[in-house]
């Protein structure tokens, strides 16, 4: 008997808390692994994820954090994750109110994707559902609960896919997972051909489920769609109708139940019990944060429009997989610094870490000690960030200081308190949030602070992002190392002397 496949489901989510139990618990009956990706929930859907995955489910969840909705992109990289790092034969794309299910009972359908042929491609019948009564039941498996059902699949369906036809094409998912596309179809309304499913097997999709429900989700789709602005938002254009309803104080049309009849998934309904599912949508809020999220996006955006240029000092001492790993979150940076210059402390020499430093694709050069003289005539970038071996960059952490500095040119240093998720420095004499929001110093009375504590900002040389200025007139922190060392209580006394404007954030 061939191998069973290994089949893997994967989805984008956004304020879901009301289904993501019930979905999350019914696919993981089917698939061997469920890969998430959130964009920017503002409801309890990670709070459930998280509490999912405690429980020992297979389920990998991240975050996406641009504003736009950029779905097809997301799920792409996620068709790819789940080859590569799960070792998937079967991919399942899907959305959080799309149920895979079979006339034969789930048992059956496992056994059915596991048994497909991993060089193809096929298409899911897309079957619109209804909840009899949405506002009762809400704490029960969705599929256990009164349902309508159409008779009729909808135009298009959904793509399943085999990992062989996705790696000999190198397919990418459209918006919505409703086709797959080889690179010279990008553009364009077609995809690669699909195979049929077995008789029987198809998504029911329940995209209302309450009033409430769909106004979170009207409100916050079209915002988000509008402000990605590509080819994919005049398509979405049923939000922006049911958005203008909402904005004028009319109601959503009710759900067309005169080609519905009543169905049960009697081989479902004892499948699952939830935990978890007990909060009521709050769609005010869930749009109020999407605007946020939008309007703070626009602001990095005008902040950043002029391309200020980020050089990048590296510090070499001897620890090459240390090195490697700052090189590597360097280079994976959302803003992309414009030079790296490594400080070869010691003057090892770099040979070694020739290859990976041209492979990161950003121009770079090297000194071999921290001198002023030296590093005043290499540095040529308008911002500087130090990195320490072994310090590891967040993503946007160059997008958002850059932009933060920018944006404020009184301010010459910007210091994240929080270099690592579990890592952060913050006097309660300070009043700072949590928030993405910077709070202004001058630096002497944030040195003042730190010595009050008796405890310096933990983020220390990378947490920082300075203007070259400053660096200019600190020496480029020549007093603060000795003999290759850096002496943290020098650094900040050199930094934070002077009479300038600091960002804490």
């Amino acid at each position: 008997m061939d191998k069973a496949n290994r089949v893997a489901a994967i989805v984008m989510v956004k304020n879901e808390a009301d289904i993501i139990e019930s979905f999350a618990r019914h696919v993981l009956c089917l698939a061997d692994v469920l890969l998430v990706a959130d964009h920017l929930s503002t409801d309890a859907t990670l709070e459930i994820l998280t509490s999912l995955q405690e429980e020992g489910l297979a389920l990998r969840w991240e975050s996406y954090c641009q504003s736009g909705h950029h779905q097809a992109e997301v799920m792409t990289g996620l068709l790819w994750k789940a080859i590569r790092d799960e070792q998937a034969d079967i991919i399942l794309a899907l959305d959080a109110d799309e149920f895979p299910v079979a006339e034969q009972g789930g048992t059956w359908l496992r056994e059915y994707l596991q048994g497909l042929d991993r060089e193809q491609v096929y298409q899911l019948p897309w079957v619109r559902y209804s909840l009899s009564r949405p506002e009762s039941g809400q704490d029960r498996f969705l599929l256990s609960r009164p349902m309508l059902r159409r008779s009729e699949a909808e135009p298009l369906g959904k793509v399943l896919l085999g990992a062989g036809a996705v790696q000999a094409g190198q397919l990418s998912l459209s918006q919505g997972n409703h086709v797959a596309k080889t690179p010279e179809q990008m553009g364009t309304v077609f995809g690669v051909p699909a195979m049929p499913v077995a008789q029987g097997v198809h998504l029911a999709h329940f995209p209302k489920r309450s009033q409430a429900q769909q106004i979170s989700k009207t409100l916050c789709m079209w915002l988000s769609n509008l402000s990605s602005f590509t080819d994919y938002t005049s398509y979405t254009i049923s939000y922006r109708e049911a958005f203008k309803a909402i904005t004028e104080g009319r109601p959503l049309p009710e759900e067309e139940c005169a080609d519905m009849r009543e169905v049960q998934l009697a081989a479902y309904a004892d499948e699952c019990s939830l935990r978890y599912t007990e909060r009521e949508v709050q769609p005010y809020k869930n749009a109020l944060r999407q605007a946020e999220q939008i309007a703070a996006d626009c602001g990095l955006m005008h902040a950043l429009a002029s391309h200020p240029f980020v050089s990048v000092l590296l510090l070499w001492d001897g620890r090459r997989e240390e090195f490697l790993a700052s090189l590597d979150s360097i280079k994976h940076q959302s803003y992309r610094p414009g030079q790296l210059i490594v400080v070869d402390l010691q003057g090892r020499g770099l040979d070694s870490l020739a290859e990976e430093l041209e492979e990161s694709g950003i121009s770079w050069g090297s000194v071999t000690s921290v001198e002023a003289a030296t590093l005043g005539q290499a540095v040529k970038g308008d911002y500087v960030q130090w990195v320490m071996p072994g310090d590891v960059l967040a993503e946007d952490k160059l997008r958002d200081m850059t932009a933060l500095l920018q944006a404020n040119r009184q301010a010459r240093l910007a210091i994240s308190t929080n270099l690592r998720q579990d890592s952060g420095w913050a006097p309660g004499c300070l009043g700072l949030d949590s928030g993405r929001l910077a709070h202004y110093f001058f630096g002497r009375e944030l040195l003042r602070a730190m010595l009050r504590e008796g405890e310096f900002c933990c983020s220390n040389l990378t947490g920082m992002l300075f203007c070259r200025s400053l660096l200019e007139e600190c020496d480029f922190l020549q007093g603060a190392f000795m003999e290759g060392a850096l002496l943290p209580a020098a650094l900040w006394q050199l930094c934070l002397s002077a009479n300038h404007q600091t960002a804490l954030v």
